[in-house]
Parts: C-alpha cells; structure tokens; sequence
C-alpha cells in the first residue's frame, strides 16, 4: 500500500539558543539552551507530532548543531530527505530571551547560513507537485537564491494544484529594506490558497483597516482561507463560504515562540484529517463553513495555547512515542 503524499515544507531551519529561564537578560545568561527553531520547521514538527508525513525542504551545515537540529527533526517525524548539507556552512542561530512575561526578545545570527544558500534547481520538483500541501514561510524571501527558491516552490505547488500555504510572519530585523520586505510579503500572500497573519501583519501590508477590512483585501489577493490572529485578542477565520470570529483560550505563558507556528501547524492538520489536500481539493476550501471553521479553530487554537506553556517553540510538544 503506498503512503499517502506528505505535506512539504520549504524553508529555514534554525538553532534557537534561550536563556535559562524567564526573566534572564541574555548578557546574564551562564548558558543558554537550544531548541530547534525557525517557523517552517516548527510548523513540520507540529505535523509531524499530529501524525501527518511531512517533509522538509531546506539546507543545514556540517557543524555539530546541524547535527543536532536534524536529530530533533526526526525524532518528531519530520522527513529529512530533502536537506542538503552544505559543509563549509553552519546552521542559522536565533538567541532569545524571554522576559517576565513570557515575550521574547530575538537577537538572530543569519548571515551566510546554510538554509539560505538553498537554489532553485535543488527543489525535489515531483514532490512539489504530488504533495498533500505545500507550505512556507516570508523569511526566506529575504535575499537570494532562497528567495527565487521559495517563490518557485510556492509556484510548483500551485500550477499542480496543491494547496499552498504561507504564513506572513514579518521580521524587520533580517532585511535591508522594509518596503521591499512588505512587497515580497504581498507577493507570497498572492501565490497561495490558505494564508495566516496577525492582525499587525496585516496592517503592516496592506494598511489600516477593519477586521473586515483586512480579511476582504487578503482574500482579493489570491488566499481561499484567511486566518487572522491578534494575540489573545479574538482570531478570524474566512472562506467563500462563511466568516466567524473566535476567541483563543486563557493561559499562563511561559514563553510565546511558536504559538502561531503552532497554531497554522494544527490548522493545517485538521484540513488533511478532513481530505483537503492534494490536486483537485482546492474547492474543499472554499466550501468551509461556519460549523466547519469553528471546529477547525477550536483545534488550532487550542494548540496555540499549548505552545505558550513551555520554553521553546515546540518544547510543549514533546515527541511522541514511534
């Protein structure tokens, strides 16, 4: 019997180096404790830790964090066939500092890494094509060549028909330009068929406005399913079909890296338990309805909420048993 087609995930994986606990500045720290990072790869464990096959497409170094990272990739399921690694390079490093109120304070270290050396011509172009879903990230668009090879991976899904998704998460601080960063943010939004921002984001792209106003513009450029978080503040979810608005749960956060990976990670599940993936299910998207979307919700959501109560993106979701 042949195992069904996994979702790809194209993008950074990353070394997060925290402080030791909340509240420890980074100049303090007498060590600091890496997780894997980087929201494509947090959103393939996610996957991974709710049963799906999935696949990540991204490069690391020969150093011996590579070694780690890839070793924590796989033990949560995440295939790792399509990783390159680039010897002379070295994996990304994010340092992070959580403070008291379990917000975190980014400090990156990218320059020259491994994932971002990553060319078009090394996509696996079948598996793009036969995928459950493709699904991506706005980093990588921050200079070449992984910015053509994203925008070609996120291309390949969507001539095939495969549900693309992308998530805007915008980071200023890893690009030289902020106006060129919104307008390669925008063209991603336009490439795919489910797409998840913060309300912030949202704003940042497309300007002020409504909920309502936001969402509508979001969806005119191209996404079947828009998902847009505010924090603790109430999400929506919108298809063709039906538009409602949800609050996330109550919780005490430890530290907030990872919850909206989380979050889109659970989404996305709860699609492909439901059938749509894969060519020809676009449709299915559009047809989500209000029950459908509540449900949906309530499960991302509620993962979300769990990503806040440990330390690290992912360290709430300790891997399952194989």
């Amino acid at each position: 019997m042949q195992p069904p087609p996994p979702v790809v995930v194209v993008g950074e994986i990353l070394c997060d180096l925290f402080t030791p606990a909340r509240g420890v500045p980074l100049d303090e720290a007498e060590v600091l404790v890496p997780h894997v990072g980087g929201a494509p790869a947090n959103v393939a464990i996610a996957l991974g830790w709710h049963g799906h096959r999935v696949e990540i497409v991204s490069a690391l170094g020969g150093d011996a964090l590579s070694t780690r990272m890839r070793r924590i990739l796989a033990d949560h399921g995440v295939g790792l066939d399509h990783v390159a690694t680039k010897p002379g390079e070295l994996v990304g490093l994010l340092l992070i500092a959580v403070d008291h109120d379990g917000e975190r304070h980014f400090h990156p270290y990218r320059e020259g890494t491994a994932d971002l050396m990553m060319q078009p011509h090394e996509l696996p172009e079948a598996l793009l094509r036969g995928a459950a879903m493709v699904h991506a990230g706005t980093v990588t668009l921050r200079g070449e060549p992984i910015r053509s090879t994203t925008l070609r991976a996120l291309a390949l899904g969507r001539e095939a028909g495969v549900p693309v998704s992308v998530d805007v998460n915008l980071r200023p601080k890893l690009f030289a330009d902020p106006t060129e960063m919104l307008a390669l943010a925008r063209r991603a939004v336009a490439a795919a068929d489910i797409v998840k921002a913060s309300r912030d984001e949202a704003v940042a792209m497309l300007g002020p406005g409504t909920i309502d106003r936001l969402v509508d513009d979001l969806h005119a450029a191209g996404p079947r399913l828009v998902m847009l978080t505010d924090g603790e503040k109430p999400f929506v979810l919108s298809t063709a079909s039906a538009r409602i608005v949800m609050r996330p749960p109550r919780v005490t956060a430890v530290d907030t890296t990872g919850a909206g990976d989380a979050f889109v990670g659970a989404a996305l599940s709860w699609l492909l338990s439901r059938g749509v993936c894969g060519p020809g299910s676009l449709a299915a998207l559009d047809a989500l309805d209000a029950q459908q979307l509540e449900a949906m919700g309530d499960f991302a959501a509620g993962n979300g909420a769990r990503a806040v109560t440990a330390l690290g993106a992912t360290g709430a979701f300790p891997p399952r048993k194989r």
